[in-house]
């Protein structure tokens, strides 16, 4: 199981109801976090998920996006932690208080034990990146296959590829397969961009950005944003389980939740969830 918590949900600037963009990942006890927008450090108390943080990755370097991390820097200095995490982050990042950065590329950033988390170019400004979290294939085994096979048989399944059963030689793929790993995926700030449905797709959940709604095509594009039709399209081509739609314009901020998530369900025909600050989702 994956955990997702959105630790902040607005675009731009904060707002009464929202706070900047951050997303926190925690998985088999490790913690990650995609974006430090001010303030995540208090929402990562608030929700109780500690500082005990894996790694950092920076999508893109508008102040909005990473600007919290310093003085969540600050703090974890004052932990006593073993090791403070690795910040990644694109070219140009502004190296504060010795914190260690890595330069992001296009391709995989970080290996896990049996996940691993890549990043992908987006259309923003110079230097944006999504980021894709993915389970390694999980081997099942199907039950009316397997009767009557005892432990040496499955020793031998995964020693060797094969095993030995009433003298005949049966390989792995004959009585599993191979089950794709669980998938979260993030856009960062993009416009529509196409390019980035092979990277995305199949995903689990898909937090796609969404700052205007479609009216607001215009504005979307001057300002190299995503609308919530362009999100919904996005999520329709790469066959995406869940769309969830974040970072969203102050401007709509009375405008009734259902009616932006009946905007995307017009393009796309699965779950589509509106982030607030504060919402967990578990992808399992």
């Amino acid at each position: 199981m994956i955990e997702v918590f959105f630790l902040g949900t607005s675009a731009g600037a904060p707002t009464l109801k929202r706070g900047l963009p951050a997303i926190a990942l925690r998985y088999k006890g490790q913690l990650f976090l995609w974006d430090v927008g001010e303030c995540a450090q208090r929402q990562l108390l608030k929700h109780k998920l500690g500082f005990g943080i894996d790694g950092i990755f920076i999508s893109h370097l508008h102040l909005d996006h990473f600007l919290g991390l310093y003085g969540l820097w600050e703090t974890l200095k004052m932990q006593n932690l073993p090791e403070m995490p690795q910040v990644y982050a694109p070219k140009g990042f502004p190296l504060i208080n010795d914190i260690p950065v890595k330069q992001i590329r296009s391709g995989k950033v970080y290996q896990g034990e049996d996940f691993e988390i890549r990043a992908f170019r987006v259309k923003h400004i110079g230097g944006s990146y999504g980021f894709v979290f993915e389970q390694a294939p999980r081997r099942k085994f199907i039950p009316e296959k397997i009767k009557g096979l005892e432990p040496r048989h499955f020793i031998s399944f995964k020693r060797y590829g094969y095993a030995v059963v009433g003298g005949k030689e049966v390989s792995i793929d004959e009585v599993s397969y191979l089950k794709p790993g669980l998938k979260v995926a993030y856009t960062g700030d993009t416009m529509y961009y196409e390019a980035i449905v092979e990277e995305i797709k199949g995903a689990d959940l898909l937090i796609h950005e969404a700052t205007f709604r479609e009216a607001d095509q215009q504005d979307a594009i001057q300002k190299k944003h995503s609308t919530i039709a362009d999100a919904a399209r996005i999520a329709q081509k790469a066959g995406v389980k869940t769309l969830v739609l974040t970072h969203i314009s102050s401007r709509y901020d009375k405008v009734p939740e259902e009616e932006l998530i009946q905007e995307a369900k017009r393009y796309f025909q699965g779950e589509v969830i509106l982030a607030h600050d504060g919402l967990k989702l578990e992808v399992k």
